[in-house]
């Protein structure tokens, strides 16, 4: 009941929808800015990084770049999903999105003709695992 309590008390729930509201906004309007097809879809809390080249055919080498480069700069975004907790600030949201700012136009600068892979240190990321779940729903 006191954890309850906690989150009624702090709205940690609503201050937690905000957060996330203001990367996925934030986000999508930086990448457009700065002419990177990567989009934030989802909802804003269970938010997915998508990437695309020019003939909107997924990209996961300039998905691997964006975190490369995030992640140089001390931001760690999961390949899989996006987390925000109630423990961030606007500061951080702020730094998140300067940086992702920085990093584009970096990536913008130098990749040419979307070649991201000559960008990425180390080996290409892999799916290790994966889970399908069955539908629970027959099919009519």
């Amino acid at each position: 009941m006191s954890v309850i309590n906690e989150m009624k008390n702090k709205k940690t729930i609503e201050k937690c929808w905000e957060t996330r509201k203001k990367i996925f906004d934030g986000w999508n309007k930086i990448t457009e800015e700065n002419h990177l097809n990567s989009k934030i879809s989802g909802y804003p809390v269970r938010m997915d990084m998508q990437c695309y080249d020019s003939e909107n055919k997924s990209s996961p080498e300039l998905k691997a770049l964006i975190l490369q480069e995030m992640v140089k700069n001390r931001i760690s975004i999961s390949p899989s999903w996006i987390s925000v907790s109630y423990s961030h600030t606007n500061e951080d949201v702020q730094k998140t999105l300067d940086t992702l700012d920085v990093i584009c136009k970096k990536i913008q600068n130098q990749v040419k003709n979307e070649n991201y892979s000559q960008f990425i240190e180390g080996k290409m990321p892999t799916t290790v695992w994966t889970m399908k779940i069955p539908p629970t729903k027959k099919a009519r």
